[in-house]
């Protein structure tokens, strides 16, 4: 999935969406996208087996 996929769904849970657009992305040593975003927040994502997408 890309970067901009898992931010799409991220955003879809959120009535106002208050962190901005995508600023930069990275895969960390563990194979996860992180997303940092206009905000400074930044988080990682990852799909698990049954196509659910996991945020932290």
């Amino acid at each position: 999935m890309k970067p901009k996929d898992y931010y799409a769904f991220h955003k879809s849970i959120f009535e106002t969406w208050e962190h901005g657009e995508i600023m930069e992305t990275w895969t960390d040593l563990d194979g996860n996208t992180c997303i940092r975003y206009d905000s400074g927040a930044w988080w990682h994502y990852k799909t698990d087996r049954k196509g659910n997408i996991i945020f932290w």
